[in-house]
């Protein structure tokens, strides 16, 4: 847990500056330069119960236990559903090509489901046939094989 919280705290260290400077170039005042506490809060999300969904709140200790793990996808769902409706196509490509490179397709939050329905209806699993593809078009070259 120890890495974890380290992480976090570097990260939200590291946002809240960022934001402020581009707040700040943008010609906002200090005052109004305090959207990089809700950048924060926006992007690193706020893990306390009051900002969980009732879900992870309403069954109490034995709810916090079984959801403790999952709060994540549903805070970066809701973040994905907000930049979908701003309409900012660059963002929005801007932010799934960083997170495609850094977790792949099957790292974004819904992709296992879809992968599971897509086993569950056409009998084939997509991320299956596509390690597949990968691995015969690698063949016997030493450079493509992993």
């Amino acid at each position: 847990m120890f890495m974890f919280n380290a992480t976090d705290k570097y990260t939200r260290r590291v946002a809240a500056p960022v934001a402020y400077r581009e707040a700040i170039s943008k010609g906002k005042t200090d005052e109004e330069a305090d959207i990089a506490r809700d950048f924060v809060r926006k992007t690193n999300f706020d893990y306390s119960d009051k900002d969980a969904p009732q879900l992870f709140t309403k069954f109490g200790a034995i709810g916090k236990l079984l959801l403790q793990f999952k709060k994540y996808p549903v805070k970066e769902t809701e973040l994905m559903v907000e930049l979908f409706q701003s309409g900012d196509k660059k963002a929005i490509a801007r932010f799934f090509g960083q997170y495609l490179v850094m977790a792949g397709m099957m790292g974004v939050p819904v992709a296992g489901a879809g992968d599971e329905l897509a086993e569950w209806i056409t009998g084939t699993s997509p991320t299956k046939e596509m390690k597949k593809l990968v691995m015969e078009w690698a063949g016997n070259d030493p450079n493509k094989n992993p």
